[in-house]
C-alpha cells in the first residue's frame, strides 16, 4: 500500500510576469491607503461636509461671542421741533483731555456712529486725524497706544475710543487703494482699505484706512496677511453688503502697519493638484515597473526564433569497448614479462 502523498503547493516564481504585477498591485494599494490616511487626518479636507472654513490663526477655533451687526434704523425723536446749535469754531485740543498732540475733539464730537462717513460735518474730524499722521512718524505715535482692544470693545463702546491710539492685531482679507477728496485739509492724495478679522475675535469685518504699506504688501481679493497697527478708532460706520443689506463695522486709520511676509515654504496644494500628482506618479511607477519586468525577462533571440545548440553524446558499441580492453590487458602483459638475457 502506497502512503498518501502530501499535497504541496508549487513554489512560486517572483520573477514571473504575474507575480511581479501582483507585487506592484500591493504596492501601490499600500502607497494609496498611505495618502488617503493622511489627507483624512487634515481637518480642512472635511470643510466640503461640515461647511466650516479655516481660520487664519489656531486661537480663532475657540468659540466665541457674536454680535448682531445688522443695521437697525433708530426710530425719530418725538419733538421734531428740537434744534441743535453748532458752534463753527472748534475749540482747540487740550493737554490733558488724553488724546494725541494735534487732535481736535470738537472735530470728533461731530461724528456719529451707525452712519455712513459722508457727510459734510464729519469731513473735518477725519481729515484732522490724517493730518496727525501725515506729520508724525511711527516712533512718536506707538508709544502712545491706549493697548489693544478686541472688535467687542470697539463695537459696544465707540465713545468710549474714538479718536483715540489702540493697538490692532489680525489677517487681513482683501487690500486696495482709494483716492482721497481732492484739496483735502491734510493734503494727502489717497490711502489704503484694508479689510481684517481680528485675531482672536468674532467673524466680523474691521475697515482699517492706511497711509502706506509696506513694500511688496499683496494687494486684492482672499488674502491672508497678519498684521499689527497701531490706529486712530474713527466710528462704527455704515456700509453696504450683499444682496443689499446694510452692516456696521468699526473704522479705523493708521499711518503704517507691521507685516513679516511669510516664507514660501510647504504651500498648500488643493485636492485636484494632490489628485492629479498622485495619478501621475502612479502612472510613472506602473512604466517603470513594466520596462525593468520587460528587461528582466528578455532572453537572447536570432533572426526572430530562439535557438537551442545542444550536442548529442555519440552511441557507444560494446563490442569495441571488449576489444578496446583486451588489447590494452595484452600490453600490461608484454611489459611486465621478463625479458630474454
Amino acid at each position: 500500500m502506497k502512503p498518501p502523498q502530501s499535497k504541496r503547493r508549487p513554489t512560486r516564481n517572483y520573477f514571473s510576469r504575474r507575480e511581479q504585477w501582483r507585487l506592484l498591485v500591493l504596492v501601490m494599494g499600500l502607497g494609496l491607503v498611505v495618502v488617503m490616511m493622511r489627507e483624512a487626518a487634515r481637518e480642512e479636507t472635511w470643510y466640503w461636509l461640515t461647511g466650516r472654513q479655516p481660520s487664519s490663526d489656531a486661537t480663532d477655533s475657540r468659540p466665541q461671542p457674536d454680535y448682531d451687526t445688522s443695521y437697525q434704523p433708530t426710530p425719530p425723536p418725538e419733538k421734531t421741533d428740537a434744534i441743535r446749535i453748532v458752534n463753527d469754531e472748534p475749540p482747540v485740543a487740550g493737554l490733558d483731555d488724553g488724546y494725541f498732540p494735534g487732535v481736535i475733539p470738537g472735530h470728533l464730537a461731530r461724528v456719529e456712529d451707525n452712519r455712513t462717513h459722508q457727510h459734510p460735518e464729519e469731513a473735518a474730524a477725519w481729515f484732522n486725524l490724517w493730518q496727525v499722521l501725515r506729520v508724525n512718524e511711527n516712533q512718536f505715535i506707538d508709544p502712545e497706544s491706549t493697548g489693544p482692544v478686541t472688535f467687542g470693545e470697539l463695537f459696544e463702546q465707540p465713545e468710549i475710543f474714538r479718536g483715540k491710539l489702540v493697538t490692532i492685531e489680525g489677517a487681513v482679507q482683501r487690500a486696495e487703494y482709494v483716492t482721497a477728496a481732492k484739496n483735502n485739509r491734510a493734503k494727502i492724495e489717497g490711502y489704503y482699505r484694508l479689510i481684517l478679522r481680528l485675531r482672536g475675535g468674532v467673524n466680523r469685518p474691521v475697515f482699517l484706512y492706511a497711509l502706506h504699506l509696506p513694500e511688496n504688501f499683496p494687494l486684492g481679493d482672499n488674502l491672508s496677511a497678519p498684521i499689527s497697527a497701531t490706529a486712530f478708532f474713527y466710528k462704527n460706520w455704515l456700509y453696504s453688503g450683499e444682496q443689499g443689506h446694510s452692516w456696521i463695522a468699526p473704522v479705523l486709520l493708521c499711518k503704517s502697519v507691521r507685516w513679516e511676509p511669510k516664507p514660501v515654504v510647504n504651500q498648500k496644494i488643493d485636492e485636484t493638484t494632490a489628485i492629479g500628482m498622485t495619478l501621475g506618479l502612479a502612472v510613472i511607477s506602473i512604466f517603470i515597473a513594466w520596462w525593468l519586468m520587460k528587461r528582466s525577462n528578455r532572453v537572447p533571440r536570432a533572426d526572430g526564433k530562439v535557438r537551442f545548440n545542444v550536442t548529442t553524446p555519440p552511441e557507444i558499441d560494446p563490442e569495441d569497448i571488449e576489444q578496446t580492453a583486451r588489447e590494452h590487458l595484452r600490453d600490461l602483459a608484454s611489459r611486465e614479462a621478463p625479458s630474454d638475457l
